[in-house]
């Protein structure tokens, strides 16, 4: 299965979250990593939960609801 994600894109968890940027693609699974607070995060996720972040706020932008 060929990845729709290449390193570099900005992508969030469908169920929703933090925006995410890709940093690797492994057949059907994408690692990926993220800031919270000042403590980098990373994981690994089938490509299937994630979709293109279409909207990313920087920290001292408060996100609207």
């Amino acid at each position: 299965m060929t990845t729709q994600f290449k390193i570099g894109d900005v992508v969030t968890l469908k169920s929703g979250g933090p925006p995410m940027t890709v940093i690797s693609t492994i057949c059907d699974c994408v690692g990926v990593s993220w800031f919270d607070g000042n403590l980098l995060q990373g994981t690994s996720l089938v490509q299937d939960a994630v979709e293109f972040c279409t909207k990313i706020s920087s920290p001292e932008e408060p996100q609207k609801t």
